[in-house]
C-alpha cells in the first residue's frame, strides 16, 4: 500500500511536469532531451526522499502546538530548506550523470550541449527541490496527525487464563516486538507515559495480582535496559576495532584492552602509541618500529590555517553529499534515546507517585547499565581520536551521550546524592556521576 501511494505520487508529479513543459514556449524545451533530464530528476528525487526519510520517529517536542502553528513552523523551518537544497543538488547531479550515460546513445551530442543551459539546470533544481520539500512536508504532517495518537493499553492488574487478541496488544508485549516500526511506536508511547500521562504512570508503578508483583515496571524497565545494553556491546566492538584488537570486558565496571602483541602492523602501533601517556611517548626505544614512532609522534605540530567562510561552506556540502555510515544507526540511537528518557522520567516521577517502592528496588542495574553505556561511549571516543574517521559518523553517538548526561542529571537533582550512595556502585562509577551531574 505504501509503495502504491508513492508510485501514484511520483506519477502525478511526472504528468504535471510534462504538461507544464509542453505548455511552455521555451525554445530549449522544444526538443525531447531536456524533458528526458527533467523526468530523470523527478524519479531521482522521489526515490531519494523515500530512502533518505525512512520514517524514523524523531520527536523533539514534548508539548505539540496546534495544527496551524505546526504548519507555520514547517514553512519557516530554514534548516529543512537548506538540507533540502543540498539534497536537490545531489539529485540534480545524479540525474545529469544518468542523462549523460543514457541520453548520449539516444540523442547524441545534443544531450551534452543542453547541460550548458543555465535555464535547464535551474529548472531541474527547482523541480527536485519542490518534489523533496513536498514529501518532507507530507512525512511531517503524517507524523503529527497519524503517529501521535498511537497508544498502547497497559496490562490488566490481574492474570487472565485465556486472553483475547485485543487483551494481548499491550505496551509490555510491543516493547519486545521484533518488528522495528512497532517497537518504535511502543517506546515513543512509553516516553509519552513517562512525561505526560500520570494515569498510566500509576499503572506502571502498580502491583499485579495474584502475588503483588511489579510486572509492568519489571517488563518495561528490562526492555529499556536490554536496548541500552545491546548498543553498549556494539560500541565496545567498534572500540575494539579502532584499537586494533579485541576488547575484553571483565566485570560490571569493565576494562577495555587492545591486543598489541603484533608489532608488524604499523597502523596498529600508531593508534596505540597516541593513547599512551606523554612520558611513555618520550622514551627512547631500540626497536626500529618504536624509534619511528618516537620521531613521528614527537614531530613539531604545524600551525593550522584559519578556516574561511568558503572552507566552511565546502565542508558542509561535502558532509551532506557524503555517503558515510553511522557507527550506531539512527534507528538504534533513537530507540536508545527513547529508552533513556523513559527510564529517567519514570524514576523522577516515582519519587512522588511510586507508592510501593517498586522503582527504587531495581535502580541499581538500571543506573549501572546507563553508566556502562557512558563508559563505552567514552572508550569509543578515546580510541576514535587515533583513527581517521569523519565526525559525521559519530552524530548518533553524541546524541546518546547528551541524553545520558541529561537523564543522570535529572535523577541526581530529584533524589540528591543519597540515592547513589545507597546503591552498590563502584568508586569509578561514583566519579562518573560527580563528573556528569552539575548539582553533584
Amino acid at each position: 500500500m505504501v509503495w502504491a501511494v508513492v508510485a501514484l505520487l511520483a506519477l502525478d508529479s511526472i504528468v504535471s511536469t510534462v504538461l507544464l513543459l509542453y505548455s511552455s514556449k521555451s525554445a530549449y524545451l522544444a526538443n525531447g532531451f531536456p524533458l528526458f533530464y527533467l523526468t530523470l530528476s523527478l524519479l531521482s528525487s522521489t526515490f531519494q526522499s523515500i530512502f533518505d526519510n525512512d520514517f524514523q520517529l524523531t520527536f523533539s517536542q514534548h508539548q505539540k502546538p496546534k495544527m496551524l502553528n505546526f504548519l507555520l513552523s514547517l514553512v519557516l523551518d530554514a534548516d529543512m530548506a537548506v538540507q533540502t537544497s543540498y539534497t536537490a543538488l545531489k539529485c540534480m547531479g545524479s540525474s545529469m550523470a544518468f542523462g549523460l550515460l543514457l541520453g548520449t546513445p539516444l540523442y547524441g551530442i545534443r544531450s551534452v550541449v543542453c547541460l550548458v543551459f543555465p535555464s535547464l539546470l535551474l529548472t531541474v533544481f527547482c523541480v527536485s527541490f519542490m518534489q523533496l520539500i513536498a514529501i518532507r512536508f507530507f512525512i511531517s504532517i503524517v507524523r503529527y496527525i497519524v503517529m501521535e495518537p498511537i497508544t498502547f493499553n497497559m496490562p490488566l492488574p490481574y492474570q487472565i487464563h485465556s486472553p483475547t487478541s485485543e487483551q494481548m496488544r499491550t505496551i509490555n508485549r510491543v516493547v519486545e516486538a521484533r518488528d522495528p516500526l512497532l517497537k518504535y511506536f511502543a517506546f515513543f508511547d512509553l516516553r509519552r507515559v513517562a512525561l505526560t500521562d500520570s494515569a498510566r504512570r500509576k499503572e506502571v508503578f502498580s502491583l499485579s495480582q495474584p502475588g503483588g508483583h511489579a510486572r509492568n515496571w519489571a517488563t518495561l524497565s528490562t526492555a529499556c535496559v536490554n536496548v541500552i545494553k545491546q548498543v553498549q556491546l556494539h560500541l565496545d566492538e567498534q572500540s575494539g576495532r579502532l584499537f586494533g584488537g579485541s576488547i575484553a570486558v571483565d566485570n560490571v565496571g569493565g576494562s577495555a584492552s587492545g591486543d598489541a602483541s603484533d608489532l608488524s602492523d604499523p597502523l596498529k602501533i600508531d593508534r596505540e602509541m597516541l593513547l599512551m601517556p606523554v612520558q611513555a611517548r618520550r622514551q627512547v626505544y631500540t626497536s626500529p618500529v618504536y624509534d619511528r614512532h618516537r620521531k613521528a609522534v614527537l614531530e613539531a605540530p604545524k600551525r593550522a590555517r584559519p578556516q574561511t567562510a568558503w572552507d566552511k561552506c565546502v565542508a558542509k556540502v561535502s558532509k551532506v553529499l557524503s555517503d558515510e555510515k553511522y557507527v550506531v544507526s539512527p534507528y538504534d540511537a533513537n530507540l536508545v534515546i527513547l529508552a533513556i528518557e523513559s527510564l529517567s522520567m519514570l524514576i523522577v516521577y516515582s519519587y512522588d507517585e511510586d507508592r510501593y517502592g517498586v522503582v527504587q528496588k531495581s535502580l541499581e542495574p538500571i543506573i549501572g547499565q546507563m553508566l556502562e553505556l557512558i563508559k563505552s561511549i567514552d572508550t569509543y571516543f578515546r580510541s576514535r581520536a587515533a583513527a581517521a574517521y569523519s565526525d559525521a559518523m559519530d552524530t548518533t553517538v553524541r546524541n546518546m551521550d547528551v541524553a545520558l548526561f541529561t537523564a543522570m542529571d535529572k535523577i541526581h537533582v530529584k533524589f540528591g546524592p543519597q540515592l547513589f550512595k545507597s546503591l552498590n556502585l563502584s568508586p569509578e562509577q561514583f566519579r562518573q556521576i560527580r563528573s556528569m551531574c552539575r548539582s553533584a
